[in-house]
């Protein structure tokens, strides 16, 4: 069904032929998890993918925004004022939101399978979901960033990249380890 309506959304619009894929998580916990206060994560995070994407002589003028419930992106589309954002409710029918949102893995698996086919990615470091995406586009070198962070996390990089193929900070000890998850708890990376 993915696979179909992927087709069906690239025929709709020809805009999403050659766009850029975001990963932010609007509705998660994730800046409650590491202690950041809302409205300063957004602006720093804004202000950090507007310079990924403005950096890239590659930039195309839609993003496609995933992540959770992205029905409500105001935020993005009042900050990327000269882009066009788009989201998979731009494009599903409201049976097809209803089947798709009823499992979040499948939500997940909607956005993974458009952001893949993006010509640029910035993702979240600490997601395992952005760094499969950043993976991927490496391996097709396509441009790809977190906007966070220059690399995951070790425990992140361990599942996707076991072999350090990719990535390359594989930690050499135990005190190295919680040295490194000191650090990152308190977002010194």
């Amino acid at each position: 069904m993915v696979v179909v309506l992927q087709t069906r959304i690239l025929q709709q619009n020809k805009l999403l032929l050659f766009y850029n894929a975001i990963h932010y998580r609007l509705n998660e916990m994730d800046r409650i998890a590491f202690g950041q206060s809302e409205n300063h994560v957004l602006e720093k995070h804004f202000n950090d993918i507007k310079a990924l994407l403005s950096m890239n002589k590659i930039n195309f003028k839609t993003i496609y925004i995933a992540g959770g419930n992205t029905k409500n992106i105001g935020a993005f589309q009042k900050y990327f004022n000269n882009y066009t954002i788009v989201t998979k409710y731009d494009f599903l029918t409201s049976d097809n939101l209803k089947y798709i949102n009823a499992i979040p893995a499948r939500s997940s698996v909607f956005d993974f399978l458009i952001s893949l086919h993006s010509s640029l990615f910035i993702g979240f470091s600490k997601s395992t979901f952005s760094a499969m995406l950043y993976l991927n586009h490496m391996k097709d070198r396509k441009k790809c960033y977190f906007y966070d962070n220059k690399t995951p996390p070790w425990q992140i990089i361990l599942n996707i990249d076991p072999t350090f193929e990719y990535f390359q900070k594989k930690p050499k000890n135990m005190k190295e380890i919680l040295e490194y998850d000191m650090k990152a708890s308190v977002g010194i990376f």
